[in-house]
């Protein structure tokens, strides 16, 4: 069944799902802030920002009017990134009709107010239409999205039916698409996930060796379900594809973001440089980790590894001090 979609957000992850949805035939409107963006890439038939190499599909056309996106759609996705969800849904929420799925594709956490996305989004909607809401999560690099490589995602929500749309709009081709009631789990999952990967970043960055890498994943994950299952989340659900799954591949792969900021500061330079080698693309972990190490505080949670990664960010430490201070941490049961 074709279904009219507009995907918000026309960043790579954003661009690389319209792909996708396009490919398994529903007509898709790719809608992004900037104007002369988006004219450009309906006129060239492709992002003129991001993933430049990978062709729009038939079915797919960037719009650069918002009105117009939301115009007559059946299934909406916002790839709007976490810092904007609150701005950006608490004006326009009201535009989507009762009943339309939302699916959300960002993996943060406010830096404001400490509030996860389905948080954000509960404020904006209101708690009796929460269950429009959908998140997206599991190891899914937006290039090979794009490129149609082998994929597992992962969608929760709080309403099985409206879950069980978004798994019939997603899953197809080289797509599987799973499905949770675990949202607490999964949105933050995806979020801590990015904060261990600038971690592993900055230490393969310092040639600090795969035995490191290897002993930031593991740690790392434990510090990830001991704040995820005191806020609520089924520790079965960090093992799965929003925990463990995207966590290897995010801390892993070279095409992540948050892995190449962290590396970028391993080998030296300053945040601003770093981020200025992003050229535009969003490491959300660079945001997630201030707020994971205050949300710590307040659940009065020891997360060493995060912690050390928001002192290095904010610059309160340097790479190799942080590296010091975790490995002089005395050891313990590991399951403590």
């Amino acid at each position: 069944m074709t279904v009219k979609i507009a995907v918000l957000g026309a960043g790579s992850f954003g661009t690389a799902i319209a792909v996708h949805l396009a490919r398994r035939g529903h007509h898709v409107r790719l809608w992004g802030r900037r104007r002369e963006h988006l004219e450009s890439s309906r006129t060239q038939g492709r992002n003129t920002r991001f993933l430049t190499e990978i062709p729009f599909p038939e079915g797919l056309t960037a719009e650069p009017d918002l009105e117009q996106s939301l115009e007559g759609c059946e299934f909406i996705v916002s790839a709007i990134p976490t810092k904007g969800i609150a701005a950006f849904w608490s004006e326009h929420a009201a535009r989507v009709p009762d009943g339309i799925p939302v699916v959300n594709a960002a993996k943060g956490i406010s830096t404001a107010g400490l509030e996860t996305v389905d948080e954000i989004f509960r404020e904006c909607f209101g708690r009796l239409r929460s269950g429009q809401i959908v998140f997206l999560s599991g190891p899914s690099f937006a290039l090979e999205l794009a490129k149609g490589k082998p994929t597992l995602l992962l969608l929760a929500g709080r309403d099985d039916s409206i879950v069980e749309q978004a798994r019939t709009v997603f899953n197809g081709g080289q797509v599987k698409a799973y499905i949770s009631d675990d949202v607490i789990g999964v949105v933050l999952g995806g979020a801590i996930k990015n904060v261990i990967a600038i971690a592993t970043g900055i230490a393969d960055g310092m040639n600090a060796g795969t035995n490191a890498r290897a002993g930031l994943i593991t740690r790392g994950l434990h510090e990830m379900n001991r704040l995820a299952t005191r806020l609520g989340a089924n520790p079965l659900t960090l093992s799965g594809l929003a925990g463990m799954g995207d966590l290897v591949l995010t801390c892993t792969g070279d095409l992540s973001r948050n892995r190449r900021l962290g590396m970028a500061i391993g080998q030296g330079k300053t945040l601003d440089q770093a981020l200025e080698a992003m050229q535009g693309q969003i490491a959300e972990g660079l945001y997630t980790a201030d707020a994971v190490a205050q949300l710590s505080q307040r659940h009065d949670l020891d997360m060493p590894i995060c912690m050390t990664t928001a002192a290095v960010l904010n610059g309160t430490l340097t790479a190799e001090e942080g590296l010091r201070q975790l490995l002089a941490r005395p050891t313990r049961h590991e399951r403590a």
